[in-house]
């Protein structure tokens, strides 16, 4: 849920979501989807809650207990400790005497949390922040509700079902493992290469989690207050892969593909060797959303990859990943 819960804002702007995790916003209400906005970014500190509990791949529920067990001011603690993060030198204590004295400070902090999409910014309620931060029975009572809602009434019943698949990607993922190598793993299991990829997540135990919801794309819970990094990922995008994770990621390929203009980009960089964003858009004229959609969806796949050059990025295309994708839909086709 931790690494699902930063995508429910954005799934419906990213092609091969699971359309279950699409229509969530509109389940869960406005009153909810707020609070999720400030349980991924201010608030994320409470997600340790989730990450320290006993393993449990059925249910939630013994982080529940620890989260329910837990003094208000421990909650409040876990959440200061995460924005202290944020600064260069304010202890959690700091900004515990900023919450009533200096409150404009804690709001400057928040403003430049980094957003689970830095291309799809979410607004953030700092008012509301502030006043749980002032009251920490209400911070506890406040994410225990949330927690509990949206596991039993949204992502327990839906993780049951995707259970057998989750074990398969497991599997499938395992299977790369004897590459002994993070960045060399990552790109096999997920089909992201590059250190700039990888920096959030290196010189840390890395824990590879499946999540079928958040399909061709990968979901990072990593930073410097956390002892180890956690990569979800939705497909295997390796040539190992077979059976239904072959299946599920052609299945993203093919719908990040059926778009003409996302053709017409990657003839483009083909053909160039490379390509920046804005020279797709002075080539098709696109707005600045509509290039980033495509670019996104085309990098999700990992058809594309990207690497910043003079603080810019540079799209290229991989062929080995085209090749191993044509061969993919070849064999399903020719199958017996």
């Amino acid at each position: 849920m931790v690494l699902a819960l930063p995508l429910v804002d954005l799934a419906a702007r990213f092609p091969g979501i699971d359309p279950w995790l699409a229509q969530l916003p509109s389940r869960v209400g406005r009153a909810a989807r707020a609070d999720i906005r400030l349980l991924c970014v201010p608030l994320s500190g409470v997600m340790s809650y989730l990450l320290e509990s006993p393993g449990d791949e059925e249910s939630i529920q013994p982080a529940l207990d620890t989260l329910e067990s837990a003094p208000p001011e421990e909650v409040l603690a876990r959440v200061l400790e995460r924005l202290a993060v944020e600064t260069e030198d304010a202890a959690p204590e700091t900004l515990r005497r900023w919450i009533q004295s200096e409150p404009e400070r804690i709001a400057a902090i928040i403003s430049k949390m980094e957003r689970p999409s830095s291309e799809d910014p979410f607004a953030i309620d700092v008012e509301r922040v502030l006043t749980l931060l002032r009251r920490p029975a209400e911070l506890k009572s406040m994410v225990t509700l949330r927690f509990r809602q949206l596991w039993y009434d949204h992502f327990g019943p839906r993780w049951q079902q995707a259970l057998p698949l989750c074990r398969s990607l497991a599997e499938q993922a395992r299977r790369h493992f004897y590459l002994d190598d993070p960045e060399r793993v990552l790109e096999a299991v997920a089909g992201r290469s590059g250190r700039e990829h990888l920096a959030p997540v290196l010189h840390k135990r890395i824990v590879f989690v499946p999540v079928p919801f958040i399909g061709p794309y990968i979901s990072m819970a990593a930073g410097p207050d956390l002892p180890v990094s956690y990569v979800g990922f939705g497909v295997v995008k390796g040539a190992r892969a077979n059976g239904e994770a072959a299946r599920r990621d052609l299945l993203a390929a093919l719908k990040a593909l059926a778009d003409d203009a996302r053709l017409h980009a990657l003839a483009y960089i083909r053909d160039r060797g490379q390509a920046r964003a804005a020279d797709l858009m002075q080539q098709f004229g696109w707005s600045q959303p509509a290039t980033s959609r495509h670019l996104r969806a085309l990098e999700s796949i990992g058809l594309l990859q990207s690497q910043r050059v003079d603080g810019v990025k540079r799209y290229t295309l991989d062929r080995d990943r085209a090749r191993a994708i044509a061969r993919s839909l070849e064999h399903f086709l020719t199958q017996r």
